[in-house]
């Protein structure tokens, strides 16, 4: 559910930015309104920033690649929150410290999987991956050249196996 709502949350104003409109209606001299206009006026990175964030949001979408988006997603929303504490931005000052604190949740959620990718090292070994039901058996065949190559699919209870024998005829 949290990477939902912060799926949510992220999305609308990322879209803004990716189609270059301006983020906020504020006058310049509000210090609010002067950031983000000066942000706008950037043109590239503006935009990019926009890629960004809706490219974290996608990969919070997704288990299978939720920790890389709360990865990516914890630094654009810790920035964001000191942002928005610094320049007194009015109503989304608690908002945006209580996302940084669910990003953070995310990404501490996923620390054993995050391990291997910060450090390099893992502290259990490593599990052949297991099917539960049988997929598929069978044998697939390839031309090349005069040979056949023969990838021999074999199925186990623990672990696919896939072997390749050629023979010449």
């Amino acid at each position: 559910m949290t990477r939902i709502l912060l799926f949510a949350g992220f999305t609308p104003p990322s879209i803004t930015k990716i189609l270059n409109q301006p983020f906020t209606v504020l006058p310049d001299s509000h210090p609010v309104g002067h950031y983000f206009n000066a942000l706008y006026q950037t043109g590239f990175y503006y935009q990019f920033i926009g890629w960004a964030q809706l490219t974290a949001a996608i990969l919070l979408l997704f288990p299978r690649t939720a920790h890389l988006g709360a990865l990516m997603f914890l630094p654009i929303i810790a920035n964001i929150a000191v942002l928005t504490i610094s320049v007194g931005f009015k109503g989304t000052w608690l908002i945006t410290p209580l996302m940084t604190l669910a990003a953070t949740y995310l990404v501490a959620w996923d620390y054993d999987r995050l391990k291997p990718i910060l450090f390099g090292t893992r502290s259990y070994p490593v599990k052949p991956f297991r099917f539960r039901q049988p997929c598929f058996s069978g044998v697939l065949r390839t031309r090349r050249d005069t040979s056949w190559t023969h990838l021999v699919v074999d199925e186990t209870p623990e672990i696919l196996r896939i072997t390749s024998r050629s023979r010449r005829f």
